[in-house]
């Protein structure tokens, strides 16, 4: 059986009844399919003696997962994007790599460039039992530059209804990736009507269908931005 390992965003689905059922969302699916997945829990997702979530301690352990794991195949959401970009370096050549909902640095400095915007969001992890590192946003690697040291197959995805990420921004990724590894192949997709977090039974059956296809099917090379 194939492995996919899929890398989850900084919300945790441990502390979290929403976050559990869009996880449970895309294991269900892996399974249906007969493949073995695998879901890790960062440092600081399990509460305050767990840690605290930051790319350098999500990326370290995402490491040893994939040492244990051995993924023949990657889903990202969210944060988790830049997980999985910067791990690559210690992977075998994978099959494929999904991006879902992943953000600019642009983004994330419109949404939360403020003091203000960052104490909310740090607070409101908090009640999920969510630890975020002080220098959480400070210490995300820009996407634009991680994603050219990735050579190979990728997909970057994301829902219409997005408002962390534009059909602009996916393919500025792409077209980034194209240029600096013309030889992979990559994919941009948009699908109409989803929002960043997906769950089955909020959505319809055949828009969903669409999601489960940009998760796991095989990538292959597109020029322009995919809608469906």
């Amino acid at each position: 059986m194939k492995r996919v390992l899929v890398l989850p965003g900084a919300s945790s689905r441990t502390g979290s009844s929403e976050y559990l059922q869009v996880y449970a969302t895309i294991e269900r699916e892996a399974v249906r399919r007969r493949l073995f997945v695998e879901i890790p829990v960062y440092p600081g997702q399990r509460g305050e003696e767990s840690g605290r979530v930051s790319y350098a301690s999500a990326l370290e352990h995402a490491e040893r997962v994939v040492a244990d794991f051995k993924p023949d195949w990657i889903i990202a959401r969210s944060f988790g994007c830049h997980i999985a970009l910067g791990l690559y370096e210690g992977l075998e050549p994978l099959p494929g790599l999904v991006l879902w909902g992943p953000s600019l640095s642009s983004a994330i400095e419109r949404l939360y460039g403020t003091t203000e915007s960052r104490q909310n969001v740090y607070e409101g992890s908090r009640k999920h039992d969510v630890w975020l590192a002080e220098d959480f946003f400070e210490t995300l690697p820009a996407m634009e530059e991680q994603i050219r040291e990735v050579p190979c197959p990728i997909r970057i995805a994301r829902g219409s209804r997005d408002d962390e990420n534009s059909r602009a921004d996916i393919a500025k990724l792409a077209q980034i990736h194209r240029e600096r590894h013309p030889s992979s192949s990559r994919e941009a997709v948009e699908i109409v009507g989803l929002a960043h977090s997906v769950v089955a039974g909020s959505v319809r059956e055949t828009t969903l269908e669409k999601y489960f296809w940009c998760l796991f099917e095989p990538i292959v090379d597109r020029q322009d931005v995919l809608v469906l």
